[in-house]
């Protein structure tokens, strides 16, 4: 079982990840993953949404089965390709598990401030 991520820093053109089911406390070394468009992080031991400010280009993330309380501010404005968030079996604060949350975001990135076009991201709890 791993514990920690390491040794992915020469990876810089992996588009898939899949480290589910393992022991991982703490989401860390991701930052140089800039092609990651997939990351499965479920069933591990995850308590906080961090080191994902640099995935630009991830476009799906698996947290189900951790235990994060909290779904930091950051995570929609960064990660503007991110269509699909699984967050089943965590312990958010606040919400109930099973509830589909469809997320709607005026604009987009590339696009001009103010744009009226909307992009719907889910997310599943």
């Amino acid at each position: 079982m791993i514990q920690y991520i390491e040794k992915l820093e020469k990876l810089r053109r992996l588009q898939v990840l899949d480290l589910s089911h393992n022991m991982i406390q703490k989401m860390e070394k991701l930052e140089k993953l800039f092609k990651l468009r997939e990351l499965n992080l479920a069933y591990n031991r995850i308590t906080q949404l961090e080191g994902l400010e640099t995935l630009l280009s991830l476009q799906v993330l698996d947290l189900t089965g951790n235990r994060i309380q909290n779904i930091p501010s950051w995570l929609g404005k960064k990660l503007k390709a991110l269509h699909t968030l699984r967050l089943g079996d965590n312990n958010l604060q606040g919400v109930r598990t099973g509830q589909v949350i469809f997320v709607c975001v005026y604009g987009g990135a590339g696009e001009a401030v103010g744009s009226r076009r909307r992009y719907s991201r889910v997310v599943v709890l």
